[in-house]
Formats: C-alpha cells, structure tokens, sequence
C-alpha cells in the first residue's frame, strides 16, 4: 500500500497449495546413524530440509514434510560419510500408505525422485 519504486513494481503471487507427507528414520543397529544424514529437495534441488538423522537409537524418528505441490516432485537424498550406513533406512509416507522405503540392511539410495499425486 505505502510501496514506491521508479524501478521495481510489486507483485503478489497467490501462495500454492501443500501436500504433507511423513518421513520415518530407522536404524537397525540402535546406534543412530553416525554421521550419515538425508538433505530434503524441492523440484530445482534447493533444500527444503536441513539434515535429517537419528541421532542415537533403533527410530522412528518421525518427520513431518509440507512440500509445495507446484514443485511437481520432490527428491530425498541421503549422504554416506561412514561404512555403517547399511543400518540406516527410512519409510515415506502419503497420510498413511507407503510409497517408498529403502531396503533394510543396505545402504540407502543417493538420490530418490518422489512425484508429488
């Protein structure tokens, strides 16, 4: 309302609709994920997460995600920085289905595109 520029108009952009999802972190060795983590993407690989692990013990440890749904899909990526990462896995969740869950006693996937229904 009291906006004034010679160079720059403002504009106001209608906000997009949010599509929740859980994550779970799990590890089967109950001693938290050590050092490994997994980073949250949007659609042009800017973080929506900071880094997500367990700490210490078996998990869950739940998290919930509002992902933005003009994004189309998002993409988990999960680093590596030890050789124990086959404890570590984790499930993703719509409301209350499984979509996607790296195997247990692997190492995770680097990279999982999920698209956003």
């Amino acid at each position: 309302k009291e906006y004034r520029s010679n160079y720059i108009s403002p504009r106001i952009c209608k906000k997009s609709e949010t599509k929740e999802y859980t994550l779970k972190l799990y590890d089967t060795f109950g001693d938290g994920w050590g050092g490994n983590y997994i980073i949250i993407n949007d659609a042009n690989h800017r973080p929506i997460t900071d880094k997500l692990y367990i700490e210490h013990g078996y998990g869950p440890l739940t998290i919930k995600l509002e992902i933005d749904r003009v994004d189309k899909n998002f993409n988990i990526r999960y680093y590596k920085s030890n050789h124990l990462s086959y404890e570590n896995y984790y499930e993703l969740y719509d409301e209350d289905s499984l979509i996607f869950a790296s195997n247990m006693y692997e190492t995770p996937p680097s990279n999982t595109i999920i698209p956003i229904t």
